[in-house]
């Protein structure tokens, strides 16, 4: 289902256009003859609901300009994708909705997030599935933020970096990383100002990644044993100058890290000679 929560370029309705409105809606009727026509428009073929003019579904989901929310058969939020355009990617909406109706419309329980200690009101959870893998092999990131102090605030999270920002490393000194296995259907989006996730006190900010792991030497058939996985992020002072003005809360500043996940990790398996 899609709800039309506002207009996105109310600037671009100007006298003489097919629908009649000029600028804002100024009643649920004017947003009803815009919100038909962009479903004619773009030949939408599932259904769409209206937001009131009192915007209130748009402040509850910190909706615009767009974010996907998922649903279980229970109507419990399963999923609550990050603030688009940014973070509007297919694929964990993909793998979310595969695990639904896997397992008849419900989401078997997350592995639980390893926490790192608070910094200025934020902690960091880092979660990665299967634990035990091959080199190679796909594993699920998911990352949480949460707010735990008594105020709002803004942090500065570019998802294209997540994975740049996780270490493997091992008591031998081996090292791994973790590449984007959906790089051809979700590109990177570069040459833009790093996006804001607007965050009330207590609750969280969660992030999903489909990654393979691999040796970050190239070398994979070498690799094995148990690896200790830590999220990182430093925001400087740089950044938040250049971010200060598109905020309207207090935006975090410092260096967070998660808890450290465990992965045991073992070398490829050879390909059988008899398939």
């Amino acid at each position: 289902m899609i709800v039309y929560v506002r207009e996105a370029h109310p600037e671009l309705l100007k006298d003489g256009n097919r629908t009649g409105i000029v600028g804002n809606p100024k009643d649920l009727k004017e947003r009803i003859i815009l919100a038909t026509e962009c479903v004619s428009q773009y030949k939408f073929t599932i259904p769409m609901v209206l937001d009131g003019m009192d915007g209130k579904v748009n402040r509850d989901y910190d909706a615009a300009p767009v974010r996907v929310t998922v649903v279980d058969v229970d109507g419990k939020v399963v999923f609550y994708a990050g603030r688009g355009p940014a973070d509007f990617r297919i694929l964990p909406v993909e793998n979310i909705l595969r695990k639904l109706v896997a397992h008849q419309g419900h989401v078997p329980p997350a592995p639980v997030p390893q926490w790192g200690e608070p910094v200025s009101g934020l902690r960091c959870g880092l979660s990665i599935a299967p634990q035990n893998l091959s080199i190679g092999e796909k594993v699920t990131i998911v990352l949480k933020f949460q707010n735990v102090s008594d105020r709002g605030m803004a942090l500065p999270y570019d998802p294209v970096e997540t994975l740049n920002r996780i270490t493997f490393r091992n008591n031998d000194g081996l090292t791994l990383k973790a590449v984007a296995s959906d790089a051809e259907r979700d590109p990177p989006r570069r040459g833009r100002r790093v996006p804001l996730q607007r965050m009330r006190p207590g609750l969280d900010f969660e992030t999903e990644v489909e990654a393979k792991i691999v040796s970050a030497s190239g070398v994979d058939a070498t690799v094995a044993g148990t690896f200790q996985a830590v999220y990182s992020l430093d925001v400087s002072k740089e950044i938040l100058t250049e971010l200060e003005s598109a905020s309207q809360q207090p935006l975090w500043s410092g260096k967070i890290m998660s808890g450290v996940c465990v992965l045991h990790v073992s070398s490829p398996q050879p390909p059988d000679p008899k398939k």
